[in-house]
């Protein structure tokens, strides 16, 4: 990202409760607010435009300039102010500073009570360096107060305290090191792993740390225990096990609820990645418990979450929703559902993610699709097709090309299709591993359309059904077809 824009970007994601509080706080600085004009301005504009914000503004570039880098300033402390009670971390962070002015102040009695505050938040929520920060604050405390007595009887409690501080963050930074090194060797190694691959990742799973969940000291440890583990049995298909180590991962956290509180987003990752696992090896059960607790999330008792966390929940519960409808081939109850919540999710686009974007109305219009109801799946395919402002992957774009070709065939808009073929066509030399069904696709296709009689169309679908049950022994050959919903549409066109 360009300089220039790094302020319009921070701006333009601003929250409405974000804004109005700008307002407020900026309501309540002293001096001069010329710099608020700018803000507004900013927020209309859509790309940052030097030229015109001198012209309107009536500012000279260097004016502009000083009055960006003052507004910076005044948005990020007005941020900062707004979220002072967003985590534990801010919380304490926040307090500690209290203290420091407190203890300037020589006002000894509400810095050990605030100190006393602190400390329990940090045991509470394992904030391990910020609990060593307040064992330094509270020997300033001491020595200032001259409480030489209280401060000598406590020496060797504090020091094994520290100790113990200590040991853990070793222990949380040892988990989070193998946590790492096995992430790299996933996710950067393509498709197949390598016999190497598999061997470096034996060697990590054989690190004393990862021989019993026993061995992690903290909650969060346990978190990286119970992430390698599952990455390790999941990428060597050692399905069960891994199962077992999903269900005793949600359970770590179901039983240490309090301590996910501040952290609902991350806790709902990784219950919508669990889910994800437990419904493609057909774990349904387990998939849904996955996603009930993630749609009780955000109204826990004591749950930390903003308006920015909120929607990216949401999202994640209706993307997870969707999919295991449209896997167990659900398809009225995933329209049904798609439908309940279409009302719910409009007009608020520009909180989607890429990802949700093209899932939700994708998953519509698959689900429309397979109830036959083909112009409503049309019309949400459509909404993927002309926006341009979600970033899509290629084999996203193949999928939603490919149902939106056989949307038309089976409305009978033949003439339509070989411009259609050519959409498609753009996007197949795109992604790494080019998949056969593609190009078996638009060959299908283009025999179809040459084709109107239907017992020749029928014979043309079996020959072409075989062909492509073939290459699905192939797993991105299988998972390219899947996506478009390919041998499910032609066994029902074959009757």
């Amino acid at each position: 990202m360009r300089r220039q824009d790094q302020l319009i970007d921070l701006i333009h994601s601003l929250t409405p409760s974000e804004k109005r509080y700008f307002k407020l706080y900026v309501s309540l600085q002293p001096g001069s607010k010329k710099y608020t004009q700018l803000f507004d301005a900013l927020l209309k504009q859509e790309s940052y435009d030097a030229a015109t914000l001198c012209r309107k503004l009536k500012l000279t570039k260097p004016q502009l300039a000083n009055d960006k880098k003052y507004l910076e300033q005044v948005v990020i402390k007005a941020l900062r102010a707004f979220n002072d009670k967003t985590s534990p971390e801010i919380m304490v962070q926040n307090a500690l500073i209290d203290i420091g002015v407190l203890l300037a102040k020589n006002q000894y009695d509400m810095c050990e009570a605030l100190m006393q505050s602190v400390r329990k938040i940090c045991l509470e929520y394992e904030l391990f360096p910020l609990l060593l920060e307040c064992s330094k604050w509270e020997v300033r405390l001491y020595g200032q107060n001259q409480q030489v007595d209280k401060l000598s009887a406590q020496i060797e409690e504090k020091q094994r305290e520290e100790l113990d501080v200590i040991e853990k963050l070793k222990n949380y930074f040892e988990f989070k090191r193998l946590n790492n090194l096995m992430y790299s060797k996933i996710y950067r190694r393509g498709a197949v792993l390598s016999t190497q691959t598999v061997a470096e990742m034996d060697e990590i799973m054989h690190h004393p740390l990862m021989q019993d969940e026993s061995k992690a000291l903290t909650f969060q440890s346990k978190m990286w225990y119970y992430q390698v583990s599952v990455w390790y049995t999941m990428a060597t298909s050692r399905l069960e096990e891994s199962m077992e180590l999903m269900r005793a991962h949600v359970n770590c956290c179901q039983k240490n609820i309090k301590k996910i509180l501040p952290y609902p987003l991350q806790y709902a990752r990784t219950l919508s990645v669990c889910a994800l696992n437990f419904t493609m090896v057909g774990y349904y059960s387990d998939a849904n418990r996955c996603i009930t607790y993630m749609e009780k999330l955000p109204h826990l008792n004591g749950i930390i979450l903003n308006e920015n966390r909120r929607p990216a929940i949401q999202q994640l519960t209706v993307d997870m929703r969707l999919g295991i409808y449209t896997i167990r081939h659900e398809y009225s109850k995933g329209m049904g559902y798609f439908k309940k919540m279409l009302p719910l999710m409009i007009g608020k686009e520009s909180d989607w993610s890429n990802k949700f974007f093209t899932h939700f109305y994708y998953y519509g219009a698959y689900c429309c699709f397979h109830c036959l109801q083909y112009d409503d799946a049309l019309k949400y395919l459509r909404k993927l097709i002309d926006d341009r402002g979600k970033k899509k992957w290629a084999d996203e774009m193949i999928a939603i090309n490919m149902l939106h070709i056989i949307i038309h065939f089976e409305l009978g808009n033949m003439e339509l299709i070989p411009y259609l073929i050519k959409s498609l066509q753009q996007y197949m030399g795109k992604p790494q591993f080019k998949p056969k069904s593609i190009e078996l696709f638009v060959k299908m296709f283009s025999t179809l359309i040459k084709q109107p009689f239907r017992k020749e169309q029928t014979l043309i679908f079996k020959d072409y059904l075989a062909k492509f049950e073939e290459l699905s022994a192939i797993n991105i050959e299988k998972a390219m077809q899947d996506g478009a919903g390919l041998r499910l549409w032609l066994q029902r066109r074959i009757g």
